[in-house]
């Protein structure tokens, strides 16, 4: 049996010159299939875990297929993505359990 599938990692990377989430999971992803119904970006407040908003985009998925990226956010800002349960791998295995990553995204011309 397959292990479930996992983030590994959750993080601000470049994308274009600008900045984006990325999550990297444990096992490939279906690149066929949308995943924006299992997943939810939250930009949050400077201060504190309540409020925040949904953002509206697109996840794109890496050519390794273990990363997915939240292209267009804004630099330094601190957002919360939320996983739901239900995303699978493409070897069909399930995220397990709903899970929240905060990330704070780098400024503007910096590197990462």
């Amino acid at each position: 049996v397959a292990a479930a599938l996992q983030v590994v990692e959750a993080t601000s990377r470049d994308f274009n010159g600008a900045p984006a989430l990325a999550l990297s999971f444990n096992q490939p992803l279906d690149a066929e299939r949308g995943y924006g119904a299992f997943l939810q970006v939250l930009e949050m407040p400077d201060t504190g875990d309540e409020g925040g908003k949904r953002v509206a985009g697109t996840w794109k998925i890496g050519e390794d297929h273990h990363l997915l990226l939240f292209p267009r956010v804004k630099p330094s800002t601190r957002y919360v993505v939320r996983v739901m349960d239900g995303l699978f791998a493409k070897n069909g295995t399930r995220f397990a359990h709903e899970a929240r990553f905060s990330i704070h995204t780098v400024a503007a011309g910096a590197t990462h």
